[in-house]
């Protein structure tokens, strides 16, 4: 469908890791490190299954999270994701080798916590990816929350350093060619709306930039921790303490 294709975005985190050939090993799961509320994973998307604490999650495998749910995974690299309740995504692609590290995941809708864990002695670069329906994003180690509206709109807010949001290529740019590296984000003058094909801005601490369902970013503007109190909020902060 058209309206379909002009909505699907993606947000791309890129990190600096060790680079290799796409060899699979034990290590290519991401573990269910807290698991509090009902949750079930699934390989296609129809047979459901219980997911408990302990789990591993692979590549192609989906996960949806029910009534007053908060989930954790903890994944290779010590990075931390979360998951409030009614939250539904799936883990694409979880690529450990010793010389490569990729983290691809679709977050359809809810919301996700993000803790990405910062590497100093990496040579490489490498992709951690979070596919939303309205954004594309990219950090280096960070904190910061994203809410995956289910009209398709998509919230992106900032507790610590920076990420990159933009727009994501057009299909037909972006059809038949390899993922690559793409430099910072250049800053987008005035605070008006504008298109898929150029809107691309630099979200700070403490800052928010609210996509559209129709992909239409707004400028980032900032908001303090006494608006932004929440449970969901409060208790992701504690747990990142730990």
């Amino acid at each position: 469908m058209k309206l379909t294709r002009v909505l699907i975005y993606y947000l791309i985190i890129p990190l600096f890791f060790f680079m290799s050939t796409q060899s699979w090993s034990a290590d290519n799961t991401t573990t269910v490190s807290y698991l509090e509320g009902p949750a079930f994973k699934s390989k296609d998307g129809k047979d459901w299954k219980p997911l408990l604490r302990g789990d591993y999650l692979g590549a192609n495998e989906s996960v949806k999270t029910g009534l007053r749910t908060r989930l954790e995974l903890t994944l290779p690299d010590g990075s931390k994701v979360r998951f409030s309740e009614n939250t539904l995504f799936k883990v694409e692609s979880l690529l450990v080798t010793e010389e490569e590290r990729r983290f691809e995941m679709k977050a359809i809708f809810g919301k996700v916590w993000f803790k990405v864990k910062k590497y100093k002695k990496l040579k490489k670069i490498s992709v951690y990816e979070v596919k939303t329906a309205t954004a594309v994003a990219g950090v280096r180690g960070t904190t910061f929350r994203i809410d995956a509206n289910e009209d398709l709109s998509s919230l992106v807010k900032v507790y610590e350093g920076e990420v990159s949001v933009n727009s994501l290529p057009t299909e037909s740019e972006d059809k038949g060619t390899k993922p690559k590296y793409i430099s910072g984000p250049k800053e987008v003058k005035g605070p008006h709306e504008v298109s898929r094909e150029e809107w691309s801005y630099i979200v700070k601490s403490w800052q928010q930039i609210a996509v559209s369902p129709e992909g239409a970013a707004s400028k980032p503007v900032s908001f303090s921790p006494e608006e932004d109190k929440s449970d969901w909020v409060l208790w992701n902060q504690e747990m990142d303490k730990e």
